[in-house]
């Protein structure tokens, strides 16, 4: 039985329709006094809604065009893409785990059937890796995946949000994302290739708390520019790196803003240039580009004094 993981294949596909599109990505990070908190991460694809509609079969008639926001998710990424964007306007977030079918769920719960899904593709897997796929199952219980498109106001967009018990955690579901792929088996086209490249553009940003009032903030490219490039596979033929840096630019992955709320007074920051919005609120703006073409990456330390006020920085 092949277990499906929707949320990544979806992910990855509108990723690949938004690679010569222009957009926003932002990264936001809350962090309460305990430690738990919440991440978000936003692309703003707006202006690409145009493109998309003169590409992609958007039209049809109104029976096709259903105008209520709610979008069913399937198993079939392609067909939650056609279905999404035919519509004229939807605001919808899912969480995979609340989504997949129990049977599935039975099978990741026991080893031995999980070893199986292997054994039936001619593939082994060793103990550590099935604890390790497991574990990213139980880490994605706590991620959801929205989309939100308005045709009339000329709105397109997609995000992640991660609910934390601890800001390591943060970087630990991303790297769940990339291992549940061994899940899907030998994937072609142009879906395959959107994944490899999207495994090389991906999240890289980590946090690390330091005692009660000190936060590490790190970002590092997935991959070079060479590496990039690769990945891109036939359609890199006649793409040079400078083509490819443009891309990343119009995609607004050349550099992206980071902001973080943490539970405290602000009293100083270390190692990056920054904005402080307020007295709990910092943001930095990371230069991914440079960092891919081999330039420096960027570590910031952020010192703060707790206060109970600000016990909670998580917004409802």
């Amino acid at each position: 039985m092949r277990i499906p993981t929707s949320f990544i294949a979806l992910s990855i596909l509108l990723l690949g329709m938004l690679f010569t599109s222009c957009g926003t990505f932002t990264e936001e990070v809350w962090i309460n006094a305990d430690g738990s908190g919440r991440y978000a991460m936003d692309y703003d694809a707006s202006e690409s809604l145009a493109m998309l509609e003169m590409l992609g079969d958007m039209g049809g008639d109104e029976k096709d065009n259903p105008t209520d926001e709610s979008v069913e998710t399937t198993e079939d990424p392609e067909e939650v893409m056609k279905k999404a964007l035919s519509r004229e306007k939807f605001d919808t977030s899912f969480n995979l785990m609340s989504v997949m079918p129990d049977s599935v769920k039975q099978i990741i719960s026991s080893k031995k059937e999980l070893r199986k899904t292997f054994t039936d593709r001619g593939k082994s897997i060793s103990d550590q890796g099935l604890d390790s796929l497991q574990n990213a199952f139980d880490l994605l219980g706590n991620l959801d995946f929205a989309m939100r498109m308005d045709k009339a106001e000329s709105i397109l967009g997609f995000g992640m949000t991660i609910n934390f018990d601890e800001v390591a955690s943060i970087a630990n579901t991303f790297k769940s994302m990339t291992s549940l792929k061994s899940l899907e088996g030998e994937e072609g086209g142009a879906q395959a290739q959107a994944g490899g490249m999207a495994d090389k553009m991906g999240n890289r940003s980590t946090f690390e708390m330091v005692g009660k009032n000190k936060l590490i903030v790190r970002q590092a490219p997935a991959a070079k520019m060479d590496e990039l490039l690769g990945a891109a596979g036939d359609s890199s033929e006649d793409m040079d790196a400078e083509q490819m840096e443009g891309m990343l630019e119009m995609m607004g992955l050349g550099s992206y803003e980071v902001k973080v709320h943490v539970p405290g007074i602000i009293k100083s920051v270390e190692g990056a240039t920054y904005v402080k919005e307020n007295d709990n609120t910092v943001v930095f703006t990371v230069d991914y580009l440079n960092a891919m073409k081999g330039g420096d990456l960027m570590e910031a330390e952020i010192t703060f004094k707790p206060k109970k006020k600000m016990k909670i920085t998580v917004p409802k």
